[in-house]
């Protein structure tokens, strides 16, 4: 299963893009020429391709964390710190997701909801299969739409 999920990233990844094991089950991904923003883009796809795809009737869940040198880090120590900070938080929402780092100071528009209303919005994922953003993407859209 460790071969199918290289050689699926080494087909997807931008051609200068490097990927090295860094123990077990992980991996650290550099995508020299692609934002923070691409880069998520670019990871969603690859996971929910693996996530349709089972090998030998696996499944492979993949959970990345994605951080930018910079915004989010001036040196290496850094970058691979707000990585994992963003890979755990994928982790503890449920993992099967791509999670970009967010520092402290940003304001997150989470910040308008009440912890009832994420956590229903959470299960609503989980149960849909679906990411929170692209939910609430689609509920923004809609709304635009009904008020134009």
């Amino acid at each position: 299963m460790l071969e199918v999920w290289i050689e699926t990233l080494t087909r997807s990844l931008p051609a200068d893009s490097i990927i090295g094991r860094l123990g077990g089950d992980e991996f650290g991904i550099a995508i020299p020429q692609a934002s923070a923003e691409n880069a998520l883009i670019l990871l969603e796809e690859i996971r929910a391709h693996l996530a349709e795809h089972p090998v030998d009737g696996w499944t492979i869940n993949a959970t990345f964390g994605v951080a930018s040198r910079p915004p989010h880090a001036t040196d290496t120590a850094e970058l691979f710190r707000c990585a994992n900070v963003a890979l755990a938080r994928g982790k503890r929402e449920g993992g099967g997701r791509v999670a970009i780092y967010v520092e402290e100071k940003m304001v997150l528009k989470s910040n308008y909801y009440t912890r009832p209303a994420l956590d229903r919005l959470s299960k609503l994922a989980g149960r849909l299969n679906r990411t929170e953003a692209s939910l609430l993407r689609e509920a923004l859209d809609d709304l635009i739409q009904k008020l134009r």
